[in-house]
């Protein structure tokens, strides 16, 4: 039965893990404060990088079947009809399932990027979660940059441009980041 969050729903994953694997997921999934690479891993336990690798996928498959559904479901809701840039250190407060995190920034999006069919990326060096991939962040960017230098000509009061802030990122599956377009 799942417990009342995310974290004590992972760490139970991971505690059932042998020692070698258990310290190669910590590690790869930046619960220290910093992820390490699979080469540096792989060199501390006398292993090679594609070990290492090996044993992260591994991991990674027993935690997703543990809780990677309840993750995907807590992040649909927290992300459906959302008109606010969802930002990965504010998602407690969005829902209390993700308590445990605060101390563990890196882990928390680490831990995200790998397990949610969901995009991680950072806006203004914060990260955020959202439905759609840094690259189609940046081309949102650019056409909505785009489309106000084609309107320069006509004076648009700025309820008008928020109006056409929230249609262009809506056409593009991206509502919940109107308010990161806008500034």
């Amino acid at each position: 039965m799942p417990s009342k969050t995310f974290y004590n729903d992972l760490m139970n994953a991971i505690s059932t893990f042998r020692d070698r694997s258990r310290h190669v997921i910590l590690r790869r999934l930046g619960f220290y404060g910093y992820c390490d690479s699979l080469k540096l891993i792989g060199t501390d336990l006398s292993v090679t990088r594609e070990r290492i690798r090996q044993i992260e996928v591994v991991c990674l498959r027993t935690i997703n079947k543990n809780c990677g559904i309840a993750l995907n479901d807590k992040l649909k809701k927290c992300l459906a009809n959302r008109k606010t840039t969802l930002y990965i250190d504010l998602l407690e407060v969005e829902d209390q399932w993700f308590y445990g995190f605060s101390d563990k920034p890196v882990f928390l999006t680490r831990t995200l990027e790998k397990l949610s069919k969901y995009h991680v990326f950072k806006i203004k060096e914060r990260p955020v979660i959202t439905q759609i991939h840094a690259e189609q962040w940046n081309n949102l960017q650019s056409e909505t940059l785009a489309y106000f230098k084609s309107q320069i000509t006509e004076k648009l009061s700025q309820k008008e441009v928020k109006q056409q802030v929230r249609r262009i990122a809506s056409e593009k599956g991206a509502a919940d980041l109107t308010d990161s377009l806008q500034e």
